[in-house]
């Protein structure tokens, strides 16, 4: 079965599930269309790389931040009418926008505002892509719909900046904005009619019975709901440790294609600008092919644990590479590698997690170790860009290298590693609240 037969087929989960991911996969194709837009746009209109990143600036702090503080009522309410909402939010920020550009008339204010309300939609609809999915199939379907979601994602990249690209350059920056106002038309439209089943689980124990019980009789108040989200992470000790990897990774990977790999093909090895578009590419690559055909190839290493640790080990291969001065012919092999890598780890604990937690706790479980993660971005980009300044790219690159093979070395040392990642999804089903049920009350 090719690629495209197999993100589109009915056999393995629900049909659902599938309308769900294609209509996050158009969302995605018409962010990168906004994105584009708004960056030429803003870039045009003043000039000004500085102006231009407070408006960058102020969307990521609204996505990051809402993960926390709004996690929450992915867990108290419904969580497709949560992404209802989002996506009408992104409709309405996109047609701001659309408005603006229209009438020629920009303000730096009011686009900021628009980016904001697109951020904060992001933040609040990224953990429930996850979070959402044992409540779209059944358990049985879990490890293939995470991987048709790595799939689509990964078209989704690669697509994405090629269609914004391509609509900017020839027709301006309103036609790309009328693209993306449809896509999210079309994604709302598969989705308004989409009913949720309850919890797929069908293993239910009385310790998560128990759990789950008082989230439906009593109401917690909205902050006691957002602390909630960080108890449970610090008290279920696997995912606070695999949080920290989570951020560790964050902190070398971000800054290492935004900062080391343009610096590396410009300064060092002086390669024009489309050699920067065929590395991303190439990790874009190896983000699909692993999806699909990783698991076979690599279907002797039986248990996830091990599958975390050689995607540590490819990973960091490919940030060696440049550390290590590979030709430039080669260097496309070893970032493909990376995005296979990137598939493994991403694939496993998004899993694990998202089974093991108790289902009224695991949008807040996912929002927060998502935020945790993203927190390590600026500051990956702020250290590795004053250790180029003073051991230079190859050596910055080097280290961050050593740092990501370590990592593989600290998964071995996450306690209760084995016991989560080796059971079977029946298994997983809720298995945090079995093993900690303190965490959750």
């Amino acid at each position: 079965m090719n690629i495209w037969n197999w993100v589109t087929s009915y056999e393995s989960d629900n049909w659902r599930l599938l309308r769900f991911q294609w209509s996050i996969f158009l969302l995605t194709v018409g962010a990168r269309c906004n994105q584009l837009a708004v960056a030429w746009w803003a870039l045009k209109e003043t000039g000004s790389a500085s102006l231009f990143s407070i408006i960058i600036a102020c969307t990521i702090g609204a996505e990051v931040l809402s993960k926390p503080l709004l996690g929450w009522t992915g867990d108290r309410y419904s969580k497709m009418k949560i992404v209802l909402f989002c996506n009408v939010l992104t409709m309405f920020s996109a047609a701001c926008l659309l408005a603006l550009s229209f009438i020629d008339y920009f303000s730096i204010t009011l686009v900021t505002f628009a980016m904001m309300l697109l951020g904060i939609a992001v933040g609040i609809r990224d953990p429930i892509q996850s979070s959402i999915i044992p409540q779209l199939t059944l358990l049985r379907s879990i490890a293939i719909a995470f991987n048709r979601k790595a799939v689509l994602s990964s078209i989704a990249m690669l697509l994405g900046p090629a269609i914004a690209g391509l609509l900017v350059s020839t027709w301006g920056v309103t036609i790309a904005l009328i693209i993306d106002f449809a896509l999210i038309a079309i994604a709302i439209s598969m989705i308004v009619n989409l009913n949720i089943v309850g919890a797929s689980s069908t293993i239910q124990t009385q310790t998560t019975q128990s759990i789950e019980k008082p989230l439906t009789t009593i109401t917690p108040p909205w902050h006691t709901l957002i602390s909630s989200g960080f108890k449970v992470v610090f008290r279920v000790k696997i995912e606070f440790y695999l949080a920290l990897l989570a951020m560790m990774i964050n902190l070398v990977l971000f800054p290492f294609f935004t900062i080391i790999v343009p610096f590396y093909v410009q300064e060092t090895i002086q390669l024009p600008a489309w050699y920067i578009g065929l590395l991303d590419c190439s990790f874009g690559v190896g983000l699909l092919l692993s999806s699909k055909f990783l698991p076979r190839l690599l279907s002797f290493i039986r248990f996830r644990d091990r599958l975390l640790m050689t995607g540590f080990g490819l990973l960091g291969l490919n940030l060696l590479a440049i550390g290590l001065a590979v030709p430039y012919f080669i260097l496309p092999i070893f970032f493909a590698l990376g995005g296979c890598g990137l598939i493994l780890i991403n694939v496993n604990t998004a899993i694990v997690r998202t089974l093991a937690t108790p289902a009224c706790f695991r949008n807040r479980m996912v929002a927060t170790v998502s935020f945790f993660s993203s927190l390590a971005s600026p500051i990956g980009s702020l250290i590795v860009g004053l250790a180029i300044a003073h051991y230079g790219v190859e050596i910055t690159s080097l280290l961050t290298g050593v740092i990501t093979l370590t990592l593989m070395l600290g998964v071995a040392l996450v306690p209760n590693i084995r016991v989560f990642m080796r059971m079977s999804e029946d298994e997983l089903d809720g298995a945090y609240g079995r093993f900690y049920p303190s965490a959750f009350r």
